[in-house]
């Protein structure tokens, strides 16, 4: 399943980057004229919240209590190290690509180029790991599974946000998505392979 997943990811990010890097038409894009629709200021209240917790400062600021409050020194190191080497590659691959951000109307300021998504890569990598060690470390049943459905509700909503505000097209966002969950496909088998997780 690992293998599909992977391989079906990998054929979709290049799809979509080799039409990003000829300026051609992406038609999932077009996703943001459905979500146009629905804006309003209530419901822009709570998009807002999942953008914010996939910025920068929420990351850097958890992951700093995580270092804190987990034991295992194995863990306390590979949490830093995940946030940082997705944020570089992220950043590395928008400015090879230098894709404008939409011309559209955006509800919050943002700056810098479009693809992928940082909040949707970074966001993946780092919610989609803490999933990981929840699900591998935390006993209590009820504790475990009520964090990994909340975990699972941020890697699918934060996405999603930036879409709706306006800073994203849809493709950004996806790509960001699938550069993660393969990259964390990766790691977890890295990590299980040279036995750093228990």
């Amino acid at each position: 399943m690992k293998k599909i997943i992977t391989i079906l990811s990998l054929i979709i990010i290049s799809i979509i980057t080799f039409k990003v890097l000829l300026d051609k038409t992406i038609y999932i894009d077009s996703f943001y004229n459905i979500v146009k629709n629905i804006i309003n200021d209530d419901l822009t209240k709570y998009i807002k919240f999942f953008t914010n917790i996939s910025g920068y400062i929420v990351l850097i600021s958890l992951t700093l209590l995580l270092s804190f409050i987990i034991s295992d020194r194995n863990i306390r190191i590979l949490i830093p190290c995940n946030v940082t080497f997705i944020f570089l590659l992220n950043y590395i691959l928008k400015v090879i690509i230098r894709r404008p951000r939409p011309v559209v109307n955006q509800l919050i300021s943002e700056i810098g180029f479009s693809y992928p998504s940082g909040h949707s890569m970074v966001g993946t990598a780092f919610y989609g790991l803490l999933l990981y060690l929840v699900y591998k470390y935390v006993k209590n049943k009820y504790l475990k599974y009520s964090l990994m459905v909340l975990l699972s509700i941020i890697i699918i909503f934060v996405p999603l946000s930036r879409v709706y505000l306006g800073v994203h097209y849809t493709s950004d966002v996806l790509v960001g998505f699938l550069i993660s969950i393969v990259y964390l496909i990766f790691l977890i088998d890295y990590l299980k392979d040279k036995k750093y997780v228990k």
